[in-house]
């Protein structure tokens, strides 16, 4: 499932959508949670404690949320276009891992 939000966050960045607010901040919480959970996942039989669990969790909010609002400050030419490049290596990137996770579970 992380890999798959790694590669629905590129495509949109990619297809220039824009959100609302409550749109951004609802992915963010998603991608937190979802990211939260299976690191938390993998943590546990490490000994993390939930307090770590956290942490990664707000660190991915925070991660998304701060890019999200500096690429919405971006001046419109050069700058957005190559956002978009960058987002359409990170779907391409999350299909390729995705291919390979499909590959090597069959």
């Amino acid at each position: 499932m992380t890999t798959l939000s790694f590669a629905v966050v590129g495509a949109l960045v990619a297809l220039n959508v824009s959100l609302r607010d409550i749109g951004v901040a609802a992915l963010a919480v998603a991608a937190g949670l979802l990211h939260g959970i299976v690191n938390g996942a993998t943590m546990a039989p490490a000994g993390a404690s939930a307090l770590a669990l956290c942490g990664a969790t707000t660190a991915i909010f925070c991660l998304t949320a701060i890019l999200s609002a500096e690429v919405t400050a971006l001046p419109a030419g050069w700058p957005r276009i190559v956002v978009r490049v960058v987002g359409s290596w990170i779907a391409a990137a999350g299909l390729l891992m995705l291919g390979w996770l499909m590959r090597s579970g069959a």
